[in-house]
């Protein structure tokens, strides 16, 4: 349950993150307006990035009982901060110009979609990976009914997937962008 919190208090810190960099930027009626327009992009990184924070503090908290997985519990959590940078990235838009800074602004504002798709994909890759870190070192209690039910599937071809397939949705993306980037 305690992990679940703290999923749940990343989403809804990433979404006052969001709200409070609009505000400054704009007004909390552009904030709320443009997270409407975006709704699908912005759910889907608001949930992934509370799913890896649970999923990460599961990690930090069985790690304290077991050793010799620090470094997959570092990669996982590194993944999980390039998904919050790309995920975010889209927001220097409304920033940039009132520092003198108006081609990044300009940059940033045609490639959105693509920072949004990179930080969708980036949140899936990272689940994944972390999710293939607690099967493989068997660190969830056979009493959870939901790990043991999902954990019955190898995580790891299940990684291996999540991230050719997102390497290839990128690719994809960037080619529909006109390849510029």
């Amino acid at each position: 349950m305690k992990k679940t919190l703290w999923g749940i208090c990343g989403a809804v810190g990433l979404l006052s993150v969001y709200l409070v960099i609009m505000t400054l930027a704009s007004s909390l009626k552009i904030a709320i307006e443009q997270f409407i327009q975006l709704w699908p992009w912005m759910t889907a990184l608001l949930l992934g990035f509370g799913v890896q924070i649970a999923l990460y503090a599961h990690l930090r908290q069985t790690i304290k009982k077991i050793s010799g997985i620090k470094p997959a519990v570092a990669t996982s959590s590194g993944l999980s901060t390039t998904s919050m940078i790309a995920c975010c990235a889209h927001h220097l838009t409304d920033v940039l110009p009132l520092m003198g800074l108006s081609a990044a602004a300009i940059f940033l504002a045609k490639y959105q979609t693509l920072f949004l798709t990179i930080g969708i994909l980036s949140n899936l890759v990272s689940m994944t990976l972390m999710l293939k870190t607690i099967q493989e070192h068997k660190l969830y209690s056979t009493e959870n009914k939901i790990f043991t039910q999902f954990f019955r599937y190898s995580m790891k071809k299940l990684f291996y997937f999540t991230a050719t397939a997102s390497g290839i949705i990128f690719l994809a993306a960037v080619a529909y962008t006109g390849g510029e980037i």
